[in-house]
């Protein structure tokens, strides 16, 4: 059922752009922390026009800070923490909640024991959206 949501969701996203003549280029960017050896994803896009103008209204950032790609976690309750968009609209699977004024946003998700698949959405007023896939294993320790 999520799987199909999210492709609905991407299809649509996809078509609203073809229909208005946009194109979008991004770049992802992946930063090693030299203070812990974490690393931090960080994801940009520039709406573009269809003469190829970039839009001052329209970009858009995510970086997740918590959990981290890849990451293995004991605990099944899980903190999801990041930056975006000042009062952007964030969905963390199908949890919706709202960047503050900021840009910073926190939520509390269970996952369960072995691989969990995090799907993160930004959207801003505009409409721009930015998307990040998180894989995190959960181990019970006995």
């Amino acid at each position: 059922m999520r799987s199909k949501l999210i492709f609905i969701l991407a299809v649509g996203l996809i078509l609203i752009f073809i229909f208005a003549n946009d194109k979008i280029t991004g770049n992802f960017l992946k930063k090693k922390d030299s203070g812990n050896n974490n690393t931090a994803n960080t994801v940009n896009t520039q709406l573009k026009d269809k003469a190829g103008n970039p839009s001052s209204l329209s970009k858009i950032n995510l970086l997740v800070t918590e959990p981290l790609e890849g990451e293995t976690v004991t605990n099944s309750a899980i903190t999801i923490k990041g930056v975006t968009n000042p009062n952007a609209t964030v969905f963390i699977n199908e949890k919706e909640i709202k960047a503050d004024s900021n840009g910073n946003f926190m939520t509390s998700l269970v996952i369960e024991e072995g691989e969990n698949l995090l799907v993160i959405i930004a959207h801003d007023e505009y409409g721009n959206y930015i998307e990040k896939e998180l894989a995190i294993n959960m181990v019970s320790v006995n």
